[in-house]
């Protein structure tokens, strides 16, 4: 005799026996529930008596005595997340004139006690992952999900380093020429151009620009680095021309200007004595400052916009020399136009 209950809301089942006797068969025997089709079924073990062990409720025989069975759901949820390992951290060059890198990233190795593995990526400049990655560390966060939704993480490091030296722009001038101003020679100021990928932390020259430069020629060499500790050196020089290589050209010059002879030899063999003379401070000082007297006496026959340039040239040497300043004489011309010319006379020598 037995009571099949069935629990609506749990859905479980049970089936109590009073008493089963069932004599041996040659037909298998089992208490317990199959689906529609009878192809799967579920059963409980029950006590053999005669054997004195537990068998399963599909037998030839069995009895039972106050037996009860309860069949219920059991729902199966899979807490296992899965296992995830990423590939290598990978240290790349930065690509030539970038500050960046392409790099090929490899996808890591995921596995789960379930088929269906799902791997992400998210990077932590939030960028694609296959974007150039820039200069410095970058990390990707790698993700694997399974389809009950467990999770596990792993990070690479795609770490990119700056290997380019930054660059001076090209110039074709290897040595810069400026004339001195006073004994001690001139103030030089040079600006250069240097670039870099990422960008120049420091720059300075040795000389530095803005620096006295004493007549002769002095090698400078400038030196740039970036945040890398790259490093580029460029140099040229500077050559302060003196007052007796300046008398010379200024001789060349005033030849150049084909003046008329009464005019041309007066004017050159001042200078021309002062050239011979430059080593005499006073006395060449003195055939500069006849010189400038001789322009003034001469502007009729000068070009107009050639005297003012004389001049500033004589006075500009007479402060090279270091001359007294008597020796700078301000002059007025008239010109054959009526114009007036005052020139700008150099500061006395320090």
């Amino acid at each position: 005799m037995s009571q099949v209950v069935l629990s609506e809301g749990s859905n479980e089942i049970t089936i109590y026996t009073n008493s089963m006797t069932v004599s041996n068969s040659s037909h298998l025997v089992t208490q317990g529930i199959e689906n529609l089709t009878g192809t799967q079924a579920s059963y409980d073990s029950v006590l053999n008596v005669n054997l004195n062990r537990m068998l399963p409720r599909v037998r030839n025989f069995f009895k039972l005595e106050n037996d009860a069975v309860r069949f219920s759901l059991i729902q199966t949820k899979d807490e296992i997340a899965p296992v995830i390992s990423s590939p290598d951290n990978l240290t790349v060059g930065n690509d030539p004139g970038l500050a960046s890198a392409v790099v090929a990233v490899a996808s890591p190795a995921a596995t789960d006690n379930c088929v269906d593995v799902k791997v992400t990526s998210v990077r932590s400049d939030g960028k694609a992952l296959d974007a150039p990655y820039p200069v410095g560390t970058t990390t990707i966060t790698w993700t694997a999900t399974d389809a009950a939704g467990n999770t596990a993480t792993s990070s690479q490091s795609i770490i990119v380093l700056d290997i380019e030296a930054p660059v001076w722009a090209a110039t074709t001038q290897s040595l810069m020429q400026v004339n001195a101003t006073s004994p001690k020679g001139v103030s030089v100021s040079f600006d250069l151009t240097v670039t870099d990928n990422v960008g120049v932390t420091s720059r300075s020259c040795v000389p530095a620009s803005g620096s006295v430069f004493p007549v002769g020629t002095t090698p400078v060499e400038c030196t740039a680095a970036d945040a890398a500790g790259n490093s580029a050196v460029t140099s040229f020089s500077v050559n302060v021309i003196g007052a007796h290589e300046q008398i010379g050209f200024l001789i060349e010059h005033v030849e150049d200007l084909n003046l008329p002879n009464g005019t041309a030899q007066p004017v050159v063999n001042q200078l021309k004595t002062a050239y011979d003379q430059t080593a005499d401070g006073s006395a060449a000082c003195k055939k500069v400052s006849d010189f400038l007297s001789m322009v003034q006496k001469k502007s009729s026959n000068i070009p107009a916009d050639q005297v003012p340039y004389l001049i500033a040239e004589g006075n500009r040497i007479l402060d090279v020399m270091d001359c007294s300043p008597q020796a700078r004489t301000s002059f007025s011309v008239r010109t054959l136009s009526g114009t007036m010319f005052q020139p700008v006379q150099a500061a006395p020598a320090n």
